[in-house]
């Protein structure tokens, strides 16, 4: 359980009630880590989507070929992640490394599945919000993508932009499936 102050104003609930609110809030936990702790590690496997209480975090990904790990993003208060592993039950896309204190509050996919079946309206704005988060942060990436390709010369552009976008498309449609069930 923690305090309902840790999760107002995130995103991912606005629209939600104070009865709501305190609902989610007794199903969280909180974690609390030092500078350079790792938070997520990708691929693991973990069902829970976090909040940023405190502190500033990176999110980095490892890619095969690459020595070091490739910052992407970083998070403030307030935040969310973890959001595709809480969606799809997927292993973790990202590393999420502190970069100072961080508190952290985790909400767990099966504690909010038994919260829900209680209150279908949580999930219906929870997940609506989500959606929401997603697609801005796909747009985001797709930018990022777009830009970094036109950097590039056009002829390795040409013959890294196909495998890619099919990588992606496969993906994508991978996703479909999942959100369909």
């Amino acid at each position: 359980m923690v305090d309902v102050g840790s999760i107002k104003g995130v995103r991912v609930f606005d629209g939600l009630g104070d009865d709501a609110l305190e609902s989610i809030a007794n199903i969280c936990g909180e974690q609390k880590f030092k500078k350079g702790d790792i938070a997520i590690k990708q691929g693991d496997v973990d069902e829970a989507i976090s909040v940023l209480v405190k502190g500033e975090l990176q999110t980095e990904i490892e890619i095969p070929g690459f020595k070091e790990s490739i910052p992407v993003y970083t998070f403030e208060s307030n935040e969310v992640f973890g959001e595709l592993a809480f969606i799809s039950s997927a292993p973790r896309s990202a590393t999420i490394k502190c970069l100072d204190n961080a508190e952290i509050v985790n909400l767990d996919r099966t504690k909010f599945d038994k919260l829900c079946k209680k209150d279908p309206d949580i999930e219906r704005v929870v997940m609506k919000n989500l959606a929401i988060l997603l697609s801005e942060r796909l747009r985001d990436t797709t930018i990022q993508l777009r830009d970094g390709l036109s950097k590039l010369p056009s002829k390795v552009v040409s013959r890294k932009a196909r495998s890619v976008f099919s990588e992606l498309s496969d993906w994508v449609n991978t996703m479909k499936g999942i959100s369909s069930v």
